[in-house]
């Protein structure tokens, strides 16, 4: 898929209208979803050297980011093992990208 592809899908935020996920096995579902989304073209975006601006909201936009933070505070309340989990979900997707929830 051309990086061009990619970006349209990842601005699309296709969990805008759906709940986030309030278990540790659906989080980490979101995370195999965004593996797939970011596994679709990581090597040229790699090769191309392109700042992961989309790559990023991608993440943000899926939640993953959040899993740590406290569900009163928008966070998803998760533990350092369910966050662990989906970084190595992200992780042979695209490495740096798997940093970030952590």
């Amino acid at each position: 898929m051309p990086y061009a592809t990619l970006t349209a899908a990842a601005l699309d935020n296709r969990w805008a209208d759906s709940p986030r996920p309030t278990t540790p096995q659906g989080w980490l579902d979101r995370a195999t979803e965004v593996a797939d989304i970011l596994a679709a073209d990581a090597v040229e975006r790699d090769v191309a050297g392109r700042t992961p601006r989309d790559e990023v909201r991608l993440l943000k936009d899926s939640g993953l980011v959040t899993l740590l933070g406290p569900v009163e505070h928008g966070g998803a309340g998760q533990t350092w093992e369910t966050t662990y989990q989906g970084s190595r979900l992200v992780a042979p997707a695209d490495g740096s990208m798997a940093q970030l929830p952590g």
